[in-house]
């Protein structure tokens, strides 16, 4: 018996944690930001929304 639900969330999650690990960097309260990088509040945001989706 296969569920097709979980056929349709898996590539859903698999980009969102990808999100999650692409955009850590730029999140407020997880790592320094390294020199030369400026933080982008709009990538805090995917960054957080992707990770509480998931």
């Amino acid at each position: 018996m296969r569920l097709n639900e979980i056929d349709y969330l898996r590539p859903i999650l698999f980009i969102q944690l990808l999100f999650v690990h692409a955009f850590t960097i730029y999140t407020v309260t997880s790592w320094e930001v390294p020199i030369g990088i400026k933080s982008v509040a709009l990538y805090d945001w995917i960054a957080r929304i992707s990770y509480s989706c998931m």
